[in-house]
């Protein structure tokens, strides 16, 4: 199971990022196609997708993070996201930058491993 994350992860990077020289890290050159230009404003995770997530993640930070990807690109890097949860531990960040200093400062307060993994009220 931790291989298919760690799997998903990797192709939803590369969708998300691409790398001029094979030593460049992965994540320092945002694939602009991956985001629009503004956010979408409309774009609303379901309380079903917000009850999917871990602790660790901030639905609102997340959901205003996934409003600026196109929309074929949303479901993929949610469901990373969706996955922390089954584990047992605290992961950080599962993504670096995004190149656009905004969305980046909505990125980072995506994941807070701090909060650590307890389990929801009902």
């Amino acid at each position: 199971m931790l291989q298919r994350a760690l799997l998903a992860l990797v192709v939803v990077a590369a969708v998300a990022c691409e790398s001029s020289s094979p030593g460049e890290p992965l994540m320092t050159r945002p694939n602009p196609s991956t985001f629009l230009q503004a956010p979408d404003e409309a774009f609303r995770l379901s309380p079903s997708e917000r009850q999917d997530l871990p602790l660790v993640v901030d639905a609102d930070a997340l959901e205003e993070f996934l409003a600026w990807l196109r929309p074929e690109h949303r479901g993929d890097v949610l469901k990373v996201y969706q996955q922390m949860r089954d584990k047992k531990v605290a992961f950080g960040q599962p993504f670096g930058t995004t190149g656009n200093p905004d969305v980046d400062a909505i990125l980072r307060r995506v994941v807070n491993p701090q909060q650590g993994l307890r389990e929801r009220d009902p």
